[in-house]
């Protein structure tokens, strides 16, 4: 910083190089005189014969500012007190809902705005400043990040913020330490702190959800832990998880098999080849009586037990109109299941206990009072979608569902067993929360078998809903009895404020 040089001392030598200070100073000028420019010092040569001083104002050409500074903020404060706007207004107004959501002006904002920096790279180049060309570079980069972490929405959107606030600071400070080597030459970039900021809040927050979520499961946590531990303890209770792990394995279904909503598979989009390939593996309950009028006008042609790999339902209201026909067969299966393996239904009343199907079918006024397991609800459906699914519908899976309760390990194997071997009914994937293998601490401690199939009934083919997967628990009744009385509420509580 200090140079000897014919004779006197030079401080702060360097070379003829501007660097912008903020947009601000459009508006003001800086105490030291500088209204463009910062002083960049870089090391230069000291000629060995003194020549004259001349002085000059370092003034950059107007449109490489505003390229760089001017019009990228603009842009996106308008796209920010838009977005703002447009929440309120529409929140309040509902026929203005046609206007642009706030995520997509925010979206358009960044997205714009690293347009910008694009240009203003070209620009720097064009006119031989490098330095501000690589400034250009590296903004053009982390608003192109910052729109992809918009565009994808869950969990993954929190990681692109840490990504986008990682990249932003650590480039501009390394960029500044190599080419800046004045006062100022340490440099933290604002949107990248701001970045990482925003990741840093959320992580917080999540992890503050996540204590008072298990906090609210812990004391029903210890109880299904109590009982857990009672089943392992009892030699019958050992006998029966072995036996139930071998049954299990030899179905050959886990948790990890792939099971999606999916559309029929329609055959007339296929080549003539395949096409005809398929119709002669067509069930025979594809024919012109089961095949809606409306499809046969149109000359649609589907096959109403096999699916299309490559076409998930995209619609929730389609998933709906298929589980109210689908609950209903499910109901009618259950009670064939719960009367071959001796199961227990919930009926309605003061203590509402759980009751044998064997005593309720031949007690009319006892049928009546069953609690019947509803579909899932459409704001719980929404949840699900938000924050585990990426709002794809082909995800829901449990919204035709119901429930077996069993007093005794060997009744729920035989359920399970009477269940895979139901001709009206296809088993698609299993889960075996009841396996000593298995980490219960995501669901509280509760513990059940989750099978998820499909009908495959002559009347499901004929209404349409034979791809239509559905959810069966089979769970033991000391689970069930926690689970009744206000555990599954605040397991809901739990739930939602680790997802808030």
């Amino acid at each position: 910083d200090e140079q000897h040089w014919c004779g006197a001392r030079w401080v702060l030598v360097g070379a003829p190089v501007w660097g912008y200070q903020t947009s601000l100073t459009l508006f003001y000028r800086d105490p030291r005189g500088e209204p463009f420019f910062k002083f960049l010092q870089t090391p230069v040569t000291l000629p060995a014969l003194r020549g004259g001083l001349h002085t000059y104002l370092l003034r950059p050409r107007k449109h490489l500012f505003t390229w760089y500074h001017v019009y990228p903020t603009l842009w996106i404060c308008s796209s920010i007190v838009l977005a703002t706007l447009s929440s309120m207004v529409t929140r309040k107004y509902r026929r203005l809902r046609r206007l642009p959501s706030p995520h997509f002006l925010l979206v358009q904002g960044f997205a714009v705005c690293s347009f910008f920096y694009w240009f203003s790279f070209i620009c720097h180049a064009a006119h031989g400043v490098p330095h501000f060309a690589a400034r250009s570079v590296l903004r053009a980069v982390g608003m192109a990040l910052i729109t992809a972490t918009l565009v994808v929405k869950g969990s993954r959107s929190v990681h692109g913020f840490w990504i986008f606030g990682l990249f932003d600071t650590l480039s501009f400070l390394v960029f500044t330490l190599l080419t800046e080597h004045g006062p100022d030459a340490v440099y933290f970039s604002t949107p990248g702190l701001m970045g990482l900021g925003l990741a840093l809040m959320v992580l917080v927050l999540r992890l503050r959800a996540n204590l008072s979520s298990k906090r609210l499961l812990q004391q029903d946590q210890q109880k299904y832990q109590a009982c857990w531990s009672s089943l392992l303890n009892s030699e019958d209770g050992r006998a029966g998880i072995a036996h139930l792990g071998q049954v299990v394995k030899m179905i050959g279904l886990d948790d990890e098999a792939y099971c999606r909503q999916h559309t029929h598979l329609r055959i007339d989009k296929l080549p003539m080849k395949i096409r005809a390939k398929h119709l002669n593996r067509a069930s025979p309950g594809m024919d012109a009586a089961t095949m809606p009028s409306l499809f046969r006008e149109l000359g649609w042609m589907y096959i109403c037990d096999r699916h299309d790999p490559k076409s998930q339902v995209q619609s929730l209201n389609q998933l709906y109109n298929q589980a109210a026909v689908a609950n209903l067969l499910l109901i009618e299966r259950q009670k064939a299941w719960a009367d071959k393996a001796d199961g227990l239904f919930r009926v309605e009343g003061a203590s509402e206990k759980f009751v044998r199907w064997r005593e309720i079918k031949h007690d009319p006024a006892l049928a009546k009072s069953v609690l019947w397991t509803p579909a899932k609800s459409h704001t719980r459906a929404i949840e699900k979608l938000v924050r585990s699914y990426e709002n794809n519908p082909g995800c829901l899976l449990d919204i035709a569902r119901c429930a077996l309760v069993f007093e005794s390990m060997t009744e729920l194997t035989n359920c399970l067993g009477v269940i895979v071997t139901d001709d009206s009914v296809r088993v698609e994937r299993l889960k075996n929360r009841l396996s000593p293998a298995y980490d219960c601490e995501e669901t509280g401690g509760y513990r059940d078998v989750c099978i998820n199939l499909r009908h495959m009934s002559p009347e499901a083919k004929t209404l349409g809903v034979c791809l239509h997967m559905c959810e069966v628990q089979l769970l033991l009744l000391e689970f069930a009895n926690i689970r009744k009385s206000d555990g599954h509420r605040r397991y809901v509580r739990a739930r939602n404020t680790k997802g808030m």
